[in-house]
């Protein structure tokens, strides 16, 4: 079969509604052969469990590669919208068919179908077994049934998708008549990250071709210029943002919600808006972006028009108003009055690609893929382009300023490999990987939970329902609704002196997290089937539960520790944290959905409450999260606008209420930019002694701290542009006052002079002259003092409205409700002050300015020398944690033994309980040229008896092992030797009987050019051209130089003494999963991805004789 055969067959499936001929014959096209063996599972077939989500299983065929067997299916699922919002329950269904439901033969994987009824749209996926093994009593092996998770790839097709992914991915494997595919074959064609690639180089050139179509613009039109100069707009960020916004409606307009009918409900609009908006289907325009998208933008989108519901005449349609901030313009530049003429063809045009498609525009680019709003899981993906693709191109983008684009445009035309990367360098910014991500954010759910569990079984606790703490549980879009927990009659309240332990262990938790999801149907099913055998409606099931009785019996008192859990990532990039924590929150208080009465929230035992139930739905889940419980602080505005734009991207996704969408909330005071290092502001530390009696939270600023927490939460959901506004200016007017109240206790002789100036000059009658000699006589203060109390006002408004980018950042200030205690002075960590979860992956290097370094070595006394801002994220991430607060960061591995890094290890090791260092394989990042580890942390004092769990990792399935906290602090300098400790006693005889090795070799850095390009030549001009070498021209016991020269002298960035260069040496690289050196007798330069190692002592030899 030729390819233009195989694409029309791909298209004819996939771009139509479901009909089974045209899939039966695209499978046996796509295997070669299928061994017909067709069945049916229906109604008592199908497991109580699915039954009310399966309508029917088809089996069409069964395939094998020679080594894995695969059936072909088709599932009907009961209802239209369990396509989308039941997938954990698609997969686990198709996990058990694979797992033996048929006489036990077990199946590695499965191509399904999944077709909902009166729907045009389906799901082609693949599920594959991820089987897990345990040995018997008796020692044979057997799979451990009850988590064995399945994992599912999927591509959305139906009328309303295209299907040009799909025949990018399929084409080849089904126009190979010849030879049949294997299932390795078949996973790679549904892998996503070669399509989310493919899409981000496509972005990438748009982004570049917007950015000087908008050059143009501005350089043509004196309106456009003198605008955006005076609201600081630049072209790189406008660019950025427009794509983010486009790309935001691609996402948002799946869900029918644009081009609605007057009288129609939410949902039914077109899927391609946009398109349809350029093809002038709602109404005529002279340019696109200046009287369409600007219009859409602005005012559609932006401004409330619920008095009309949501009519937009404009268009002649409903468009739903969003509100948050996404559609504000950027530095509110004057939109209604400047014509930015951006060319209709940047959009759509009908030029032919490389790959043979018409158009390269934004519009034509974004049309050819799918777009789907739900992020990646670790077992279920869609073949589709999902928000972390913004995350993604946040990584390659950050660095890009419109002072170094040109530079930027020269690297990317150069075709060097790693020629963009340089510009993450610079920054330290690597997205974090989901699995990463994953781990991570688990790991912090089960040390919180695990936390909570032990402080509710400790003596100062009050208990109610089986020794939990009493507690209030509120509806996330009505906070004042309280609904209390009831005891069942069993249970007695327990004395405050002598509670009841909860009897959760840790592994409860381990599984209800880790696991949960993937047994939740047989959950739900066992505790319905226990009910029946109670009420005596049966005698017996076979269905018994696999989470714990004691998760069962407290879980709402779980499910309230997860409503009020508080996150915070202090260097947020992208939101990859935030994002993932919600997520992980939400698929737990899912679980514990089943075991509260009718998904109320109540305890299932209760059958006395009178109140409004809580609505336990995603949604709920998720907006109670995005409000309450996620913080973030990045230092690029950029990063902050992106993590916004995907935590509202994942709230939309399952807003279902056809009738009344409600706006999203806004999160500039949720997501913040600013320096989370330096909390600093005009000589006044907000941060110094924030906790104690004499901090700022005293009485007397307790009302003004109230004020501004109630004006925060009413600017939260509020939606009128006029009243935000207005909320906005007065959270700035009462951080200025809250400022001044600070700065009177700390600069009293200033502020007593100028009220000396006032006081001198109050007696004179002449207006105009008395104000003058008071400017005249504030002017000689200032100069006296250095400190100008209307300009740091003026600043601050400035630097907290987001008209300037913030330096620094007062977490006890913007934060104030994670701090301050409500009606009261600032609390300490002790009593609940702070973050129960700070997680991140902070960025490294040395980034600081000399100002900078010295403000931070002045906070934090642990620095020493070279300063890493990851050190410095640890330390402040720990102070922003409350007691028994859990800190979780991959950083670079470094820290395991830096020298530089002393004090800060021997600081964590005394005063906080390290509960996981795990080394990570070098392949973790795609790009990042460090290696990383993940450090969990606890703060609590340790232990005499406390261990830290370590491990390495290549996919973080590895075996833990349990090392004494002691041990690391008799180490030198404190160094975390994880891989040491189960040779300590060969070590400590290689010690006393061996030689040092430094008192053998030297160890020199290597060279820093601070220009390669200027320096570094293929041919030696002159003696001050010296031959080089670097660290990917070594290999275990061989160099191969590469003929290059050095323009060697002290114009270098870091040039060294040029005669430990020039005698016999060692070469080691720096980076690498094991040593690699070689020697070295010609006198090379070394480049700095080398180490340069030379004798000292006469007794040894670098060279074997």
């Amino acid at each position: 079969m030729d390819k233009q055969q195989a694409q029309k067959i791909i298209k004819e499936t996939f771009e139509r509604p479901f009909n089974k001929d045209r899939f039966i014959k695209f499978v046996k096209n796509l295997l070669n052969r299928i061994d017909d063996a067709p069945f049916t599972y229906q109604g008592n077939y199908i497991p109580e469990k699915f039954r009310q989500y399966i309508r029917s299983l088809e089996r069409i065929g069964k395939f094998s590669d020679g080594e894995n067997s695969l059936d072909i299916l088709i599932i009907t699922l009961q209802k239209e919208t369990s396509l989308e919002r039941a997938r954990t329950m698609q997969r686990n269904f198709i996990a058990w068919y694979l797992n033996g439901s048929r006489g036990g033969e077990m199946k590695d994987a499965a191509l399904v179908a999944y077709v909902s009824p009166d729907s045009e749209d389906w799901r082609f996926s693949l599920v594959k077994m991820d089987y897990k093994f345990e040995k018997t009593k008796t020692g044979k092996v057997k799979v451990k049934e009850e988590f064995t998770p399945a994992r599912r790839w999927s591509f959305l097709v139906g009328v309303s998708e295209k299907s040009h992914t799909a025949q990018s991915r399929l084409v080849k494997i089904l126009a190979n008549d010849e030879q049949n595919p294997t299932l390795a074959e078949l996973e790679e064609a549904f892998n996503i990250e070669t399509v989310t690639k493919e899409f981000f180089l496509k972005y990438r050139e748009l982004f570049i071709r917007t950015k000087k179509a908008l050059d143009r613009v501005v350089q043509t039109d004196p309106k456009v210029t003198a605008d955006f100069e005076a609201k600081g707009v630049d072209t790189v960020n406008f660019s950025k943002k427009l794509l983010g916004q486009i790309v935001f409606l691609y996402f948002l307009q799946k869900k029918g919600w644009f081009g609605v009918g007057k009288d129609d409900d939410w949902g039914t609009g077109s899927k391609d808006f946009l398109r349809k908006l350029f093809e002038g289907k709602y109404g005529n325009y002279g340019n696109f972006f200046n009287d369409i998208l600007e219009p859409l933008f602005y005012e559609a989108l932006r401004i409330d028009r619920s008095h009309d519901d949501d009519y937009y005449s404009r268009f002649n349609c409903k468009i739903p108003f969003l509100n948050g901030g996404l559609f504000d313009p950027i530095g509110n530049y004057d939109w209604v009055h400047t014509d930015i003429h951006l060319p209709d063809d940047l959009f759509s045009n009908s030029r032919k690609t490389k790959e043979g498609d018409t158009g390269d525009g934004i519009l034509d680019v974004f049309d050819r893929y799918n777009f789907t709003v739900r992020e990646d899981e670790p077992l279920e993906k869609e073949v589709a382009i999902d928000p972390e693709l913004l995350g993604k191109a946040y990584e390659k983008f950050n660095a890009i300023r419109p002072d170094n684009f040109d530079e930027y445009i020269i690297a990317l035309k150069s075709g060097k490999k790693g020629a963009e990367n340089k510009f993450n360098k610079k920054f330290g910014v690597y997205y974090t990987p989901r699995g990463i991500v994953h781990y991570m954010c688990q790991q912090s759910l089960i040390n919180y939970l695990h936390t909570k569990v032990t402080q509710a079984s400790q003596p100062e606790t009050k208990v109610t329902q089986a020794s939990q703490p009493e507690t209030k549980v509120t509806q996330a879009s009505q906070p004042e609704t309280k609904v209390t927990q009831a005891c069942p009659p069993e249970h007695k309240v327990a004395q405050a002196s002598k509670p009841k332990p909860l009897n959760i262990t840790r592994q409860d938790i381990e599984n209800l997290i880790e696991v949960g999801e993937l047994i939740t149907e047989h959950e739900a099913t066992a505790l319905l089937k226990q009910e029946k055998i109670k009420n005596g409606i049966q005698k017996s099931t076979e269905y018994t539960a696999l989470l714990s009785d004691s998760i069962r019996k407290n879980a709402a008192a779980i499910d309230k520790w997860l409503e009020d859990i508080t996150v915070c990532d202090p260097a947020v990039g992208s939101g990859a944290f935030p994002v993932g924590m919600m997520n992980e929150i939400v698929r737990t208080r899912n679980v514990l959905s089943v075991f509260l009465q009718g998904n109320t929230g109540i305890p299932a035992c209760d059958n006395t409450q009178k109140e409004m139930p809580l609505q336990r739905s995603d949604y709920e889940f998720k907006r109670r999260c995005i409000e309450h419980s996620l913080y973030g602080v990045d230092i690029d505005p950029g990063a902050v606008e992106i993590a916004k734009l995907r935590l509202w991207l994942s709230l939309v996704v399952d807003e279902e209420d056809i009738k009344n969408i409600r706006p999203l909330p806004n999160l500039d005071y949720r997501i913040m930019q600013g320096n989370s290092l330096i909390s600093e502001f005009m000589g006044i530390n907000f941060d110094a002694e924030p906790r104690t009696e004499n901090s700022m939270f005293k009485d007397e600023t307790a009302e003004l701290i109230e004020q501004l927490q109630q004006k925060k939460d009413a600017f939260l959901n509020e939606s009128n542009v006029t009243k935000k506004a207005r909320l906005k200016e007065e959270v700035e007017d009462l951080l200025v006052e809250i400022f001044e109240t600070k700065l009177r206790t700390q600069k009293a002789d200033y502020f007593n002079r100028l009220k000396d100036i006032e006081n001198k000059y109050a007696v004179l009658p002449n207006k105009a002259q008395r104000e003058e000699l008071i400017k005249q006589e504030k002017g000689k203060l200032y100069k006296e003092s250095g400190f100008d109390l209307e300009t740091a006002e003026k600043q601050l408004k400035e630097f907290t409205s987001g008209r300037q980018v913030k330096p620094f950042f007062l977490w006890n200030l913007y934060f104030s409700e994670v701090f301050h205690e409500k009606g009261g002075p600032a609390r300490s960590s002790a009593s609940g002050g702070g973050f129960d979860v700070v997680i991140a992956n902070p960025p490294y290097g040395n980034i600081f300015t000399k100002k900078e370094k010295a403000s931070l070595r002045k906070s934090f006394i642990e620095l020493q020398f070279k300063i890493d801002a990851y050190s410095v994220f640890l330390i402040k991430g720990i102070s922003l944690n409350k007691e028994n607060g859990y800190l979780i960061y991959i950083i670079p591995s470094t820290f395991m033994d830096n020298y530089f890094e002393k004090n800060v290890r021997k600081n964590l090791l005394v005063r906080n309980s390290i509960e996981i260092l795990i080394e990570l394989d070098d392949s973790i990042f795609e790009s990042a040229v460090v290696h990383s580890m993940i450090i969990g942390v606890i703060k609590q004092y340790p232990g005499k008896e406390h261990n830290v769990r370590v491990g390495y990792s290549i996919d973080l399935n590895f075996e833990k092992q349990d090392i004494p906290n002691e041990y690391f602090l008799k180490q030198e300098y404190a160094s975390f030797s994880i891989r040491t400790y189960q040779h300590v006693d060969l070590l400590s005889k290689l010690k006393k009987d061996a030689v040092k090795l430094e008192k053998v070799i030297d160890i020199r850095q290597a060279i820093k050019s601070g220009n390669d390009k200027k320096y570094i030549h293929r041919k030696k001009i002159n003696n001050s051209y010296k031959p080089i070498v670097g660290g990917k021209h070594i290999k275990k016991w061989l160099l191969d130089a590469p003929g290059l020269y050095i323009f060697y002298g002290g114009h270098l960035a870091c040039p060294r003494d040029p005669k430990i260069f020039e005698q016999p040496k060692i070469l080691i690289r720096e980076a690498g999963k094991e040593i690699t050196a070689t020697y070295d007798g010609s006198g090379y330069y070394v480049m700095s991805s080398l180490y340069n190692a030379i004798l000292i002592n006469d007794k040894f030899s670098l060279v074997s004789t």
